[in-house]
């Protein structure tokens, strides 16, 4: 009996052992991470994950998950995480999980998933790197620690270090990501509703809608504004035959978001939207049926070409309007001055200026006109027919002498005044007009410091204000530089702002 006692001890004890040093997969990390509030995008290095399971427990069914807790006031930054991430370890080694794998985003990008391909073994372990945060608008009042799920039945698992978020004098100089899954549905024979999806950004409070109507295009001014949360915003006073256009645009406080995509749609009688069948009773035949034997031949497939927009200059690769500019390019208000340059910092002039903002207007490509719209604008010149339009819309005016200077620089004063027309003319914005003439009359205050009562001060206080120009900063304050050349990109980025294109 003492033999058999002691027998069952040391079996137990053997158990008792066995479950405590391998109960569950278990995550350390390297170290603690102490995080500045309102701090950019940071990141979370060396988290290791091991299979210290009796049975495997991370498995190819449900992958590795981890969780920033809600206490915590960060989200994961999907974009930077998923170009950066990679693993190492002995199930990389193994092929049980990719060295860069195509994680994807829950809750809200509170969570990362991490898919793995075979199910891990005993004492298998990963290692990731380059998690990265993003969203620390809070700070802790105490530690906060990230956690590991790999199973929906199984407790989270505890990371060993943490992350806390330490009070900073930092201004927020992050802006929310764009709206996404905009949809328009028809309520009515006068109204519509848009829906989306607002961006995960923590500090999120308040979505801008962005309108454009039959020919004009989105405005960059807010139509109207819905607070974070609510996801759907109704237009109404439309009229059958209407194309209605909007683009969403988040704004947390400090900072104006990313665009987002643009949708339209195009008002229809509700009569056609429902469409009654009624039903066909089918006269069934019964015939006797012989089987032939059928060859199928293939059928060929149609090759639909997809035309991709291809950067065609060599000098924009680094430059800090480049996105704009192929913007613009691809949608064929700007070319470049060959074929393979745009000269993104050199000076517009006249005549350039003249066919950019024409192009904006959404008109037919011009043609020559019949006589010389100024003296020394011939005619048969590549922009004669853009000043020539121009021109006759009262936009552009020439000098007393009848000339209109077309290869002089034009200032980035003169530029906002012919831009400013230019969206006048196409939103028909009466506030905007009201404003500038209300300065006209008034004293010409600024918020630019190297602006005095000059004749272009309204118009640049005016695209300020609305967030068209933004200007340098100086010693103190910020300054505009009205009298002194646009440059090529400039310009593009003055028209994205103003149209959104």
């Amino acid at each position: 009996m003492k033999y058999s006692f002691r027998l069952i001890s040391f079996l137990c004890a053997a158990l008792l052992f066995s479950s405590i040093a391998y109960a569950a997969p278990t995550i350390t990390s390297y170290d603690d991470d102490s995080i500045a509030q309102k701090s950019s995008s940071t990141v979370v290095n060396e988290i290791t994950v091991t299979d210290d399971a009796t049975t495997p427990a991370v498995t190819s069914a449900y992958g590795i998950k981890i969780q920033i807790p809600d206490t915590l006031s960060a989200i994961f930054d999907t974009t930077r995480t998923t170009n950066e991430i990679s693993l190492y370890g002995d199930a990389v080694d193994n092929g049980k999980i990719a060295i860069t794998p195509e994680v994807t985003f829950e809750d809200g990008d509170k969570t990362i998933v991490i898919p793995v391909l075979l199910d891990f073994e005993v004492e298998e372990s990963v290692t990731i790197r380059n998690l990265s945060l993003e969203g620390f608008h809070d700070s802790t009042s105490v530690s906060q620690y990230l956690t590991f799920t790999y199973s929906d039945s199984a407790d989270a698992i505890v990371n060993d270090n943490y992350i806390s978020i330490y009070t900073s004098s930092n201004e927020d100089s992050t802006p929310p990501a764009a709206p996404t899954n905009l949809e328009i549905t028809q309520l009515t024979d006068t109204s519509v509703k848009l829906t989306w999806t607002d961006p995960t950004d923590l500090d999120l409070y308040v979505i801008n809608i962005l309108r454009g109507i039959n020919i004009y295009p989105v405005s960059g001014v807010a139509y109207d504004q819905v607070g974070d949360g609510e996801e759907e915003y109704i237009d109404e006073d439309l009229e059958i035959g209407d194309i209605i256009k909007f683009q969403l645009r988040g704004e947390d406080g400090p900072n104006l978001g990313d665009v987002s995509e643009e949708v339209s749609y195009t008002l229809v009688s509700m009569d056609e939207l429902v469409v009654e069948e009624e039903p066909v009773e089918e006269e069934v035949v019964e015939e006797e049926v012989v089987e032939e034997e059928v060859v199928e031949e293939p059928a060929e497939e149609e090759v639909i070409e997809e035309t991709i927009f291809e950067n065609p200059f060599e000098d924009i690769d680094e430059h800090w309007a480049s996105a704009e500019i192929l913007k613009l390019a691809e949608e064929g208000i700007v070319t470049g001055v060959n074929e393979i340059s745009f000269n993104p910092d050199g000076n517009l002039n006249r005549a350039e200026a003249s066919a950019v903002l024409y192009r904006v207007l959404g008109f037919d490509e011009p043609t020559e006109p019949a006589e010389d719209p100024f003296s020394d604008v011939p005619a048969n010149s590549w922009y004669a027919g853009y000043v020539s339009n121009m021109k006759a819309l009262e936009m552009i005016h020439g000098y007393s002498d009848g000339t209109y200077k077309p290869a002089d620089n034009i200032s980035r004063a003169e530029f906002i005044k012919l831009a400013l027309e230019v969206y006048y003319y196409v939103t028909g914005d009466e506030e905007i007009r009201a404003e500038i003439d209300a300065l006209m009359e008034g004293e010409k205050t600024t918020i630019f410091r190297d602006l005095e009562d000059d004749w272009y001060t309204p118009y640049v206080t005016t695209a300020a204000e609305m967030e068209f120009v933004s200007g340098y900063a100086c010693d103190p304050g910020r300054c505009f530089g009205a009298t002194n050349n646009i440059s090529r990109a400039e310009a593009v980025v003055i028209l994205d702002n103003l149209f959104i294109f």
